[in-house]
């Protein structure tokens, strides 16, 4: 992301901020979208100067952490390829786990309680993982049956981008 402008734009559209389960992995990546809006060009000096000026650089361990971000930084093969479409993959499948582990949770909290009515209870909280991980939606505000009487576009809008429109039919 700091190397390739192009991979920076893919990465941002692609990973929601709040993806990141590690929160210095989510400081970084929220000063480096930020400084993407801002900054045409930057570097590991514009990062480790926006993170002094917003405060944060110790929570993302102080120079050293960055430093060892810097150092992991791969080489202009694999920013070019396709090696950094593997990880952005890797980062929204476990938050979507993570995701789908919380909502699994809730649901079976839910099931121990005998004052909650089963179906619906049941029948929310399916609803409520198909979407988010058929549309890779992070806050569910609607059910389903709401989201599934949408128009096409609506529906097209919210799905994955890397997938076809035959692949999103499937």
């Amino acid at each position: 992301m700091i190397l390739s402008a192009d991979v920076r734009s893919e990465c941002i559209s692609q990973v929601p901020p709040d993806a990141f389960y590690v929160p210095a992995n989510r400081i970084v990546f929220d000063a480096i979208r930020e400084l993407d809006q801002s900054e045409p060009a930057f570097d590991f000096l514009l990062l480790k100067k926006r993170l002094v000026d917003t405060g944060q650089l110790e929570e993302v361990g102080g120079i050293e952490g960055l430093c060892l971000l810097w150092s992991f930084v791969p080489t202009p093969d694999n920013w070019q390829g396709e090696n950094w479409q593997y990880h952005v993959k890797l980062v929204k499948e476990n938050f979507q786990r993570r995701n789908m582990i919380f909502q699994m949770q809730a649901l079976i909290a839910q099931l121990h309680d005998p004052q909650v009515e089963f179906e619906a209870t049941l029948r929310e909280h399916v609803g409520k993982i198909l979407i988010r991980f058929v549309f890779d939606i992070s806050k569910v505000e609607k059910t389903f049956k709401e989201h599934v009487l949408d128009p096409p576009e609506q529906i097209k809008a919210r799905a994955p981008s890397q997938g076809s429109a035959e692949s999103f039919r499937a």
